[in-house]
């Protein structure tokens, strides 16, 4: 497939901004996220590909193409692949050359094949201005620092997985099954962190001042994302139940995902059930002659639809399953109540209201054009907003050459980089 030239201004709050992204995929989604912004990002691959590269599931199988990892295409969009052999004198000056056109360096040590050393050792020799950006498992003066991790163990360290799973109202086998999410969620938020500590020190370099390290260990992130699990011991010494489906909260709660007639599920939550909420509510379900015992005037008290939550839930499940999960939600939205149906992924591509808000992104790649998503906010460029730029996912390699001719390397030069097994 022919491609245009990659290396270009982009639309974004970041635009002019040069990222080097080194390591592994723990730094990816900080990657994404400054690539999205309007950074230029430079992905320095060894030269078997990043380990993402590796990642299923494939598309082009069927096609009898090589297989090309979706989960790489994902966080890697609008970004650029150097192919580099860092650990031999020529590949080093290449990166040495790279880092002192950054303003920023990203780094993922997770990936033992790319760790050589140079970069915690030179950077600041390099750039003195470049933020070198570090996200690592553990942090780097931890005691784990050097511990064996996977997306699943630091999930399950940083307190996710148990908040999350199957509660005392689902029991498997006689144990409530904790869970972690699909995907890599720990890099996503750890990623997340890492560009707001950036964006921080390169409007602090703005002013001048001289910009400081930045460094995430995604235990920490994980950690702090647990929402209320961790508040609810250091205030008050109370560990949060995992409920089936819902938050995990100290004491029960009532069901509130509900089986609708078209056999979807609809999050219906009853939190803020107030009295204006509830007199809506009880007007509905009359209408539909399903209100059970709702109507006594006991109900009217808020601690006794409190304590009865559950049941008023169960009730509300009668007049859900006679509905489909989309009418139950426009009907309940008509009714300020926050109810929602739950969408399958498949679903939430072809979602009516992202593609009105223009969240999607469509970008030709080799396999034709393809939705990407996009950025979640408005009232700024992004990346996707510029033009005449091919920003699909890079195959690996394909920038090198001319990355190295924007670093002022010449013909002759590369094609001796290429001989020595550099790039």
């Amino acid at each position: 497939m022919s491609r245009s030239p990659r290396i270009a201004e982009r639309a974004g709050p970041l635009s002019g901004i040069t990222v080097v992204e080194i390591g592994g995929a723990v730094a990816e989604h900080a990657g994404l996220y400054l690539a999205e912004l309007g950074a230029l990002v430079i992905k320095v691959e060894p030269h078997t590909g990043a380990r993402s590269r590796a990642v299923g599931p494939y598309a082009g199988m069927a096609a009898g193409q090589t297989p090309t990892s979706l989960a790489f295409w994902a966080r890697n969009v609008a970004k650029l692949s150097v192919r580099l052999d860092v650990n031999q004198n020529d590949g080093a000056q290449v990166l040495r050359r790279l880092v002192e056109q950054a303003d920023v360096v990203l780094e993922g040590r997770d990936d033992v094949r790319l760790l050589s050393g140079i970069m915690s050792e030179h950077v600041a020799d390099w750039n003195q201005q470049a933020i070198h950006c570090v996200i690592s498992p553990f942090g780097e003066d931890s005691p784990w620092s050097d511990k064996p991790w996977s997306e699943l163990t630091a999930l399950a360290l940083g307190g996710i997985a148990g908040v999350s799973g199957y509660g005392a109202d689902e029991i498997l086998d006689g144990y409530a099954l904790p869970i972690a999410p699909a995907g890599v969620h720990g890099a996503s938020m750890g990623g997340a962190l890492a560009v707001i500590g950036t964006i921080a020190e390169l409007l602090e370099r703005k002013q001048h001042k001289q910009p400081r390290p930045v460094e995430v260990a995604l235990h920490d992130a994980i950690a702090v994302s647990t929402e209320f699990a961790v508040p609810s011991w250091s205030f008050g010494e109370a560990e949060v139940d995992r409920h089936t489906g819902r938050h995990a909260t100290v004491g029960d709660s009532p069901i509130w995902n509900l089986l609708c007639g078209d056999g979807r599920y609809l999050c219906a939550i009853p939190l803020y059930m107030n009295d204006k909420r509830f007199a809506q509510l009880l007007a509905w379900l009359s209408s539909e002659g399903c209100q059970d015992d709702l109507g006594e005037e006991r109900f009217s008290d808020q601690l006794v639809r409190e304590a009865e939550m559950q049941h008023i839930m169960e009730v509300v499940g009668t007049m859900t399953a006679r509905h489909t999960a989309d009418d139950v939600f426009h009907a309940a939205q008509a009714r300020g109540l926050a109810w929602a149906p739950i969408l399958s992924p498949d679903e939430l591509v072809t979602d009516g209201y992202l593609r009105e808000r223009g969240f999607y992104a469509d970008l030709n790649t080799k396999f034709g054009q393809v939705s990407f998503p996009g950025v979640p906010y408005k009232g700024m460029d992004s990346v996707y907003n510029t033009e005449g730029v091919d920003l699909a996912p890079p195959e690996l390699g394909e920038d090198s050459h001319e990355v190295l001719k924007w670093l002022g390397y010449s013909t002759a030069e590369i094609q001796s980089l290429v001989q020595v097994g550099a790039v």
